[in-house]
């Protein structure tokens, strides 16, 4: 896999990041980093995704992304991620972090939110490579990127949802600390499915116990936001 320990010089900004300052966050935790996804990682984390990341039987995802045809499979993932950077306004963002372990990509965690300075809430989404599930990991990157949510950004309310047979993904959304809050109607490969809702609120948050998290790289990023950044993301 492609080795993407590098970092830039400290004081320096990383490649790109004059133009996309969101390329210069950095998150972390003991053994996990999050990186906002460039064109460097993006056919290494193809890789990993066409290597598996669910049951061929079910699919996890509302839009089906890996029922790609062999053809689009390259072309379709590299310009979701395009449409992420070409599409984001302060009132309608989606920022995907690459997962990296021990200098490897090996899943996405992604936020989300609409009108983000009134509202103050964001959704989640992540995939996670197969061979990688089982072992805490799901958790601890969807932990990193609510605390980038709550503690940096200012977030005031989390929420995120799942088909019934997502159990992994219910059991990380459970296990983290998120509030059942109904169902949805939600189509999955072309079939009627209640999606099971979930919420998690910021004092639900910081009432619980929480790993160590360090974000680098905000400075810059406050206009895409349209917030103030918190003291400590500073």
């Amino acid at each position: 896999m492609l080795d993407v320990t590098a970092a830039a010089p400290p004081g320096r900004r990383a490649p790109a990041q004059g133009a996309w300052p969101l390329f210069g966050i950095r998150i972390r935790t003991g053994r996990l980093e999050l990186r906002p996804v460039d064109d460097d990682l993006i056919p290494t984390l193809a890789q990993v995704a066409r290597a598996g990341v669910h049951d061929a039987a079910s699919s996890p995802f509302a839009n089906a992304w890996t029922d790609r045809s062999e053809g689009e499979w390259e072309s379709g993932f590299a310009r979701y991620f395009w449409a992420q950077r070409g599409s984001w306004r302060v009132d309608s963002w989606a920022l995907p972090f690459a997962v990296i372990l021990d200098g490897n990509p090996i899943g996405v965690q992604q936020v989300t939110a609409e009108r983000f300075p009134i509202l103050r809430t964001v959704g989640t989404g992540s995939w996670l490579s197969r061979h990688f599930q089982g072992y805490g990991i799901g958790t601890e990157m969807r932990e990193v990127v609510l605390h980038f949510a709550f503690g940096a950004l200012g977030a005031q309310l989390a929420v995120t949802g799942a088909f019934p047979a997502a159990s992994a993904s219910i059991r990380v959304s459970e296990k983290v600390g998120y509030l059942r809050n109904g169902t949805r109607r939600d189509v999955a490969r072309d079939a009627p499915v209640d999606s099971i809702l979930f919420r998690l609120p910021s004092e639900h948050w910081f009432a619980g116990e929480r790993r160590p998290v360090e974000i680098e790289g905000l400075e810059g990023c406050e206009p895409l936001f349209g917030v103030e950044l918190a003291p400590a993301a500073r």
